[in-house]
């Protein structure tokens, strides 16, 4: 069976406990790491910003409307010799007030979990539970503050 990337936004949702819902994503054969943990988001439709993208997505599969994104970082994926064509990953973050206050209503994937950011850091070390990109977009926000800026 075959998958197709595709451009795409996802977001790191977090409270201000630092709290951080994951999606368990479903265990189909037709999507990239069936089974793993990750963020939520998912495809660009056509003409479609970046920005609009994360908010249907987070609307169409939690059910809640989040208008406050901020842009963190875009993981370029060079395709050209597999698909013929470079994919982008543009990453959000979301903070909202109490995600175990929150009214989750999941449309998409096997189930979600809220993780207190030590959990969430002993998942990060574990990289066959969480899907590999996100891991990434994970482990350079959790580290930020250790990075240099040029």
């Amino acid at each position: 069976m075959k998958i197709k990337p595709e451009n795409a936004s996802c977001a790191i949702i977090k409270d201000k406990n630092n709290n951080f819902i994951l999606q368990k994503r479903d265990n189909k054969k037709n999507i990239f790491f069936p089974n793993h943990w990750g963020l939520f988001g998912g495809a660009k439709n056509r003409n479609e910003k970046y920005i609009n993208t994360i908010r249907r997505e987070i609307y169409e599969e939690i059910n809640i409307k989040i208008t406050d994104f901020k842009y963190f970082m875009n993981l370029k994926f060079d395709m050209k010799l597999l698909v013929n064509k470079e994919i982008n990953r543009h990453c959000y973050i979301a903070e909202v007030k109490n995600l175990k206050r929150m009214n989750i209503s999941l449309n998409e994937g096997r189930s979600y979990k809220i993780f207190t950011q030590k959990e969430l850091i002993e998942l990060l070390s574990n990289k066959n539970l969480i899907v590999p990109y996100d891991n990434l977009v994970l482990w350079f926000y959790l580290n930020k503050k250790r990075l240099i800026s040029y």
